[in-house]
């Protein structure tokens, strides 16, 4: 298991906290190795103005396959997308968002500038939500389960496995315009998309530490 530092920013502003995210391209690690909530007021709170986080430059993510989990909550009723996590290789070619849309739980990829592949949840956002999502370049497929809502699966059109275009920095609380309103509890990213079996363990792992369902 490897981690890598994350610095929390105000916009325009000095870095003045730090955050470790973990990272993993193996086998899902021991979960009981992670670290625990020491109460239920542990979380980051990100204030939607100028909040965000942003990796140290040793924590490369690939577009080609990855998957992500994000517990948080989102603090406005806002109807447009905020991210949580944020990838963008560049404006046009690949970017990954999970977070928010419409006020509900959401995740995507685009390539491109048309070609999107997006799911959200049912229910609204407003308080603690799971999300899981992954995707898979050999073919093109995201697939995304929020909670425990049956999982959904979307093909972006035009996509290659030959693409693998990998940037060593990612945000959370912030994408290329917008910041999140949200507390945010966990966020574990893995540059492979991992099994269902190893997804059901992870997501009962996060399930169990924070009842979200």
């Amino acid at each position: 298991l490897a981690s890598c530092v994350l610095s929390m920013r105000r916009a325009f502003s000095t870095h003045f906290i730090f955050f470790f995210f973990f990272f993993n391209d193996a086998a899902p690690p021991d979960l009981h190795s992670f670290p625990t909530r020491r109460s239920s007021d542990l979380y980051l709170s990100f204030d939607g103005t100028n909040d965000f986080l942003v990796s140290s430059s040793n924590c490369p993510i690939s577009t080609n396959s990855y998957t992500i989990f994000v517990v948080a909550k989102h603090n406005s009723t806002q109807t447009d997308t905020r991210s949580i996590f944020f990838y963008q290789k560049t404006s046009s070619v690949a970017v990954i968002k999970v977070g928010f849309n419409d006020n509900k739980l959401y995740s995507s990829i685009r390539s491109g500038v048309l070609n999107t592949a997006q799911s959200q949840t049912s229910g609204n956002a407003n308080s603690y939500g799971l999300i899981a999502t992954s995707f898979n370049g050999n073919g093109g497929r995201l697939t995304s389960q929020f909670n425990n809502e049956s999982s959904q699966s979307n093909t972006i059109l035009g996509w290659s496995s030959a693409i693998d275009y990998n940037e060593n920095t990612f945000t959370i609380g912030a994408d290329s315009s917008t910041f999140a309103s949200a507390n945010v509890e966990e966020v574990i990213v893995y540059n492979r998309e991992i099994t269902d079996d190893e997804k059901l363990d992870v997501r009962n792992y996060l399930n169990t530490k924070y009842k979200i369902y």
